[in-house]
């Protein structure tokens, strides 16, 4: 799994993990563009990548460490790749106690 996925480091992370051949890649992206740009990308390139299994796709926060293990658990992941920025999260925070 990869938090962080459709960002500039998560989305490369996604990329070389594919040419090692996991079971299933799981993409963790709390940007429902991003998300799907690289499930795009990803399910797009399939063949160039070898890449013939699933691709769990997850649009959510990963501070909820709840949400996080019940999506671990569905998808039954073995690693962890963190790549989510935290620093938009403390953004998004204090932006939403502003606007509460």
């Amino acid at each position: 799994m990869v938090s962080g996925a459709g960002g500039s480091i998560g989305s490369e992370l996604c990329r070389q993990i594919l040419r090692l051949g996991p079971a299933r890649l799981v993409l963790f992206e709390i940007s429902e563009v991003a998300l799907y740009n690289i499930e795009r990308e990803i399910t797009t390139g399939r063949e160039a990548h070898g890449f013939d299994r699933g691709v769990g796709c997850v649009a959510r926060e990963c501070h909820h460490k709840q949400r996080v293990r019940e999506v671990m658990q569905a998808y039954g992941v073995q690693t962890v790749y963190h790549a989510a920025a935290y620093n938009m999260y403390h953004r998004r925070a204090e932006h939403r106690r502003r606007h509460s």
